[in-house]
């Protein structure tokens, strides 16, 4: 019987909803069997509301989640269980809510025998959603440790992984969701919040999953999904963590996020269908098709209450769309797997032709060279010393470029190797000292060299790579500096290993760099302010080569610029 204020009564059947008022005191009474044994318990249902249990005028039971709640107005649903002795039988057994939700006035069913016994019904009940649950986000773990290596191995995204967190987004709220969650997590307000989030952070992964796809064709529909979705996500927290009103209160909103995102699906399948694109992801759209017919085959079957296996349904759906998109994502592994083979092969043919190349080019132009430096030696008239200095510049510059397209191509290919010997420090350094003065000399430039007198006379290292590196900085350092000074410094610092690492650098007091202009500074085929170093001999592979080799000899580059 219901009990009113006046203390009239009113009988009732449970389940039963009175439809009482938000924030009502709702009061529940009948009498308990004339014959009880002993250890028998009482199990109540709340839902979203504070429960106490009188057995005749005795508070045997009471339950909310007040004190261990952050935000919020109402207790978490939850199985409330009362023990009862032979000493209560036949006697009155009161239970009254309270609850400021739609739930105001539910009375559910409640069971009488063994604890266990009625938690292994509880069990039998709804144990199997929460199994396939589980093993739904243990297959969406994995799909994620997968795709995670798919991504480190082929440099590139797979969409399986998006699906992957969409999924494991569905399991967590269908275990949170489950009645068995007072079993896997003591602190019922945390799961129960946790179920709200997880609907509203769903459509982000399915959206942007759905949109790599499709590649992108419809991205401003699902980047609208995403913005609705976000704003749903904010003001619905808000609301909830401010008490005004509750994540049941608000869950209209969140389903309309999802049929927005149902029906932009849905739509823009239908215009690829219509487009034909959809040949490029036929088993992805089979999949969706399968999710959404399980949709709405587990919102038809929780109106109807037609099974009491909550999830199955749209889990299976879950499984066969990730099926579906192990399907795609083997087909583009396959792909992407065969446009690697074709870029080895390209990139191996193109080595082979620069190599080739290089040499049938080399043996001309340095017989060119060659006679051209007999003119210079021996040629008499001004007009010829100048044409033939002109040739001497080109025919260098052209040599270079050779080889800087040769070890570029062998640094692409993997293909060089370094040859590391014995080397004098002081034969280097005055090698590069006398090579940087000579050049600078021809522009007016003063040349510094400052080098550390501790620094050990031998070291090991590939040399002929290591004064690739600095004549490269030393000719930048003189092409763009037009007064002033050159500095070639050589100091050293010591690991804890005791290991000697150079530290070689050359300053300028040229232009500078623009700040902007940092970052592209060492990308092939680059030459930064064009318009200013249009008439500075260079290919823009440089720094390029020189960052490659100075990275694979252990060391690094740096550059600071004053503008």
């Amino acid at each position: 019987s219901r009990v009113f204020k006046d203390g009239s009564q009113r009988a009732i059947s449970v389940p039963t909803d009175c439809n009482a008022k938000r924030g009502e005191r709702v009061t529940f009474t009948t009498q308990l069997p004339k014959r009880i044994e002993e250890k028998t318990w009482l199990c109540f249902r709340s839902s979203q509301q504070d429960m106490c249990i009188y057995v005749g005028s005795e508070l045997r039971q009471s339950y909310s989640t007040k004190d261990l709640r952050l935000f919020g107005k109402n207790s978490i649903s939850a199985f409330v269980f009362v023990e009862i002795s032979s000493e209560d039988a036949g006697m009155p057994i009161m239970v009254v809510t309270v609850s400021d939700s739609a739930y105001s006035g539910v009375m559910n069913d409640v069971y009488i025998g063994d604890k266990s016994a009625i938690w292994q019904h509880f069990i039998k009940e709804y144990g199997a959603s929460a199994i396939i649950a589980i093993l739904v986000l243990i297959l969406g773990i994995i799909s994620i440790i997968f795709s995670v290596v798919l991504r480190k191995f082929f440099k590139k995204r797979v969409i399986i992984e998006y699906l992957a967190w969409g999924i494991v987004l569905v399991s967590v709220w269908l275990l949170s969701e489950s009645r068995l969650r007072q079993l896997i997590l003591p602190n019922m307000t945390v799961i129960a919040s946790m179920a709200f989030l997880m609907i509203m952070l769903m459509p982000f992964p399915f959206a942007i999953y759905i949109n790599n796809v499709q590649n992108g064709r419809y991205q401003k529909w699902y980047v609208l999904v995403c913005a609705a979705a976000t704003v749903d996500f904010l003001v619905c927290t808000i609301l909830q963590m401010t008490n005004t009103r509750e994540f049941l209160d608000t869950m209209i909103y969140m389903v309309a996020v999802i049929i927005l995102l149902v029906l932009v699906t849905a739509g823009t399948l239908w215009k690829d269908f219509k487009k034909g694109y959809i040949k490029e992801y036929s088993a992805v759209a089979v999949g969706l098709a399968g999710l959404m017919l399980a949709a709405v085959g587990e919102i038809v079957s929780a109106f109807n209450r037609v099974y009491q296996m909550p999830g199955v349904v749209i889990c299976t759906g879950m499984i066969f769309l990730l099926i579906m998109t192990a399907i795609k994502t083997g087909q583009d592994i396959m792909s992407i797997a065969r446009e690697k083979q074709k870029a080895v092969f390209e990139k191996e043919s193109q080595t082979r032709f620069l190599t080739h190349m290089s040499h049938e080019i080399r043996t001309p132009l340095n017989v060119v060279i060659g006679m051209n430096t007999m003119i210079l030696k021996e040629g008499k008239d001004k007009k010829i010393q100048e044409y033939a200095q002109k040739i001497d510049g080109a025919s260098k510059l052209l040599l270079n470029l050779i080889s800087d397209l040769l070890d570029f191509s062998k640094l692409e290919q993997g293909n060089m190797e370094l040859e590391e010997t014995s080397y004098y420090l002081a034969s280097f350094i005055n090698d590069e000292a006398l090579s940087l003065k000579s050049k600078a000399e021809e522009k007016g430039l003063e040349v510094r060299v400052q080098a550390d007198e501790k620094l050990p006379s031998v070291l090991q290292g590939d040399i002929v790579r290591i004064k690739q590196c600095v004549s490269h900085l030393i000719q930048n350092a003189v092409n763009y500096t037009h007064e002033g000074h050159i500095t070639f410094s050589v100091q050293g610092n010591w690991n804890d290993r005791e290991e000697l690492y150079l530290v070689i650098s050359v300053a300028d007091t040229g232009e500078g760099i623009r700040k902007e202009d940092m970052e592209r500074l060492f990308e092939s085929f680059t030459k930064l302010e064009e318009n200013k170093s249009q008439f500075v001999a260079g290919n823009g592979l440089g720094l390029s080569i020189i960052k490659t080799l100075i990275t694979k000899m252990g060391g690094t580059i740096k550059v600071n610029s004053v503008w």
